[in-house]
């Protein structure tokens, strides 16, 4: 898309009135605030600046411009989001071919599921063996309508067939992850199971779960959909799209693993409920989750195997700030047998009884972790909390349960994955404050940018986060004069990256002397190349070339020093 299109879509949705229709917003100073719909905010953490059109959460880190938010909010791709911010404000957006091919693409791929979630519903009515087990599973035509689930002949050939008929062009429905292919071409993925659709949180089935009806059946228990250019394995929770509202309303979800888990679940009314399509529950997952609640119920299999799974997800949940209770079912138990043999009434108790993660941990004898194991895993997972006051909390209850000093647990140190990142990073962004300063100025004032980039190359930034940034600035502004510092955040899917900008543009630079700070990058530069031409005198003292070198960057520190006490002393 042409960038001054881009430019004048952006600059005509105001940040503020966009994000305020999505959350609440209030005035903060010059800026506005709001409860992060990216995390499971605490308070408000969401800074949204009107005069320079971006947004950063200070609690996850989340941060970008008017397009980017409404690209992850509702999870729509980049262009998507800049044509329904255009149809907001009246803006005609033409594709060039090349996206209208890109596009067509998906739909096409959106358009064979569809096609392959109608035939196995046809397939379904009119096989009775399939219709029987579902019966003998005691799930009635209206669970089967709702979630579309459908049947899978035992045939190689039955959906490419189908599809054929179709007319659908044999490249894209390779490309679909439906069929394999062997040397006799290709043939049906998924044969003689039971067929659930995966939904986007859209609506659009872009993938399935194929269950087998008997256990002596080749093949796993389920068979899902590989990655395609419409499905990620782990993006997605199976059911949301039809939950998310009741999830809203109740503020809590129940999350639990497998299809037939989850249609049990909601057959008998427990309408709050996803699944995690038979994967481990993943940081994405739980991001989507928490734009609806931030109480979760987990309700997995009874066994050793469901136990330590649960705990594995109410671990990820608590450190993205989400309030996990876990409910313990009998070893012998899943949700689908124990509302089959004991029903709903039960369940109903065991959610008003379930655990938090703590005192689960602190009672169980299950899955025979040692106490202090216990512990090493509580407090590893607060230190990856990132709100300063849950983490505090977290770490206090650990210490209540457990009757063990808060002290002693501030004390177990941190993994080596941990010691390396956190302090290091901190340490990292924090030094050479004069490039930091600079990038603010330079990424807050377009003009700024102009007249420094004629004096300063990379190569002058000597941290390696800094110096990464203003090498962005320079490949991108440089070339496009219209593009906005704001459009930077357009130009790179990096989460890091775009959040480092955010926080630099958001960097109060009213007391800063660009002169100086000017100076000072310089000089830091020059007296780092002092240095490395001293190393290098040392071992060839006879060099005169390395003497002259030496004496012109003498010659430039002293003019800088100079300039610098001069204006001091003025």
């Amino acid at each position: 898309m042409d960038q001054s299109l881009l430019e004048q879509i952006r600059q005509s949705n105001n940040i503020v009135e966009v994000i305020g229709s999505y959350i609440p917003l209030k005035r903060s100073g010059s800026n506005y605030k709001g409860v992060c719909p990216f995390h499971s905010d605490t308070h408000p953490s969401l800074m949204v600046s009107e005069p320079k059109q971006i947004f950063k959460c200070f609690a996850c880190g989340k941060a970008g411009n008017v397009i980017t938010f409404v690209q992850d909010y509702e999870k729509v791709s980049f262009m998507e989001a800049v044509k329904q911010l255009a149809a907001r404000v009246g803006i005609a957006v033409e594709e060039k071919p090349q996206t209208k091919i890109a596009r067509s693409k998906r739909e096409l791929q959106v358009a064979v599921y569809n096609l392959a979630k109608d035939y196995y519903k046809d397939n379904l009515q009119n096989y009775q063996e399939a219709k029987d087990y579902l019966l003998s599973r005691h799930v009635n035509n209206e669970a089967i309508d709702l979630l579309e689930i459908g049947y899978a002949l035992n045939s190689f050939g039955g959906l490419k067939n189908h599809l054929l008929k179709m007319s659908i062009n044999p490249q894209i429905m390779e490309e679909s992850g439906l069929f394999g292919n062997n040397n006799q071409g290709m043939f049906d993925l998924f044969r003689e199971r039971l067929m659930f659709p995966i939904h986007s949180i859209t609506g659009d089935v872009v993938a399935f779960g194929g269950r087998i009806m008997n256990p002596d059946q080749p093949g796993g228990k389920y068979i899902n959909s590989p990655t395609t250019d419409i499905y990620t394995k782990g993006k997605e929770l199976y059911g949301l799209h039809r939950t998310r509202y009741e999830i809203n309303k109740r503020d809590f979800a129940i999350v639990c693993e497998g299809y037939m888990d989850f249609l049990r679940l909601y057959s008998e009314g427990f309408v709050n409920t996803v699944a995690t399509l038979g994967t481990s529950l993943t940081e994405e997952q739980i991001s989507l989750l928490s734009r609806y609640t931030k109480n979760v119920y987990m309700l997995y299999d009874g066994d050793i195997a469901g136990r330590k799974a649960a705990l594995r997800a109410g671990l990820l949940l608590i450190q993205k700030g989400l309030y996990p209770k876990l409910v313990i079912l009998d070893e012998e138990d899943d949700p689908d047998s124990f509302l089959l043999e004991k029903g709903s009434q039960l369940l109903q108790e065991k959610f008003a009884s379930a655990t938090g993660l703590i005192s689960f941990l602190f009672e169980d004898t299950s899955i025979q972790l040692t106490e202090r194991d216990k512990i090493e895993q509580l407090v590893q997972t607060g230190r990856m909390m990132t709100d300063d006051i849950s983490r505090e909390l977290f770490l206090k209850e650990v210490a209540e349960v457990f009757k063990i000093s808060e002290s002693a647990l501030r004390k177990r140190p941190a993994t080596k994955t941990q010691s390396m990142s956190t302090p290091e990073k901190e340490q990292l962004l924090h030094s050479f404050w004069e490039e930091r300063m600079l990038l603010c100025m330079v990424l807050q004032d377009k003009r700024v940018f102009m007249d420094v980039t004629g004096i300063l190359t990379a190569d002058y930034f000597l941290n390696p986060v800094y110096k990464e940034i203003y090498d962005f600035m320079i490949q991108h502004m440089t070339v496009d004069s219209s593009l906005q510092p704001a459009g930077l955040l357009d130009l790179t899917e990096n989460e890091n990256l775009r959040s480092m900008i955010t926080e630099l543009m958001l960097t109060d630079v009213t007391q800063m002397n660009l002169e100086n700070i000017l100076k000072d990058v310089k000089l830091r530069k020059y007296q780092q190349e002092l240095k490395q031409i001293d190393q290098m005198i040392i071992k060839d003292h006879e060099n005169r070339e390395l003497s002259r070198q030496k004496s012109e960057i003498l010659k430039k520190i002293s003019i800088l020093s100079k300039k610098v006490v001069g204006k001091t002393l003025t």
